[in-house]
């Protein structure tokens, strides 16, 4: 039985790059077609904070710290609400994978 790895995964399927830039305000990115698995991770400077499927995100939603590296989510949606604290920023890579 082979192990796939990774990499193995994302290029073998269809698979959406995105870089988003979360700021205070909160912002909509969409994935067209709807994303299948996510694969998250935040470059930083600061946590930023998801929503999946909503129309803004707020402090309350799902936090995606600095530190957590590359986060690999089955959820299917059209589109993800990012926001930071305010007077912070970070930069955000979404893959969907449809």
């Amino acid at each position: 039985m082979r192990h796939y790895s990774l990499t193995d995964q994302l290029y073998r399927s269809d698979v959406d790059s995105h870089v988003v830039s979360a700021t205070q305000v909160s912002q909509i990115q969409e994935l067209n077609p709807a994303s299948k698995t996510l694969y998250l991770r935040n470059d930083g400077a600061n946590d930023v904070f998801l929503a999946f499927d909503k129309d803004g995100a707020t402090t309350d939603d799902f936090k995606l710290k600095v530190a957590d590296g590359l986060v690999k989510m089955k959820v299917q949606c059209k589109k993800i609400a990012l926001v930071c604290n305010t007077g912070e920023t970070a930069t955000v890579r979404i893959s969907s994978n449809y």
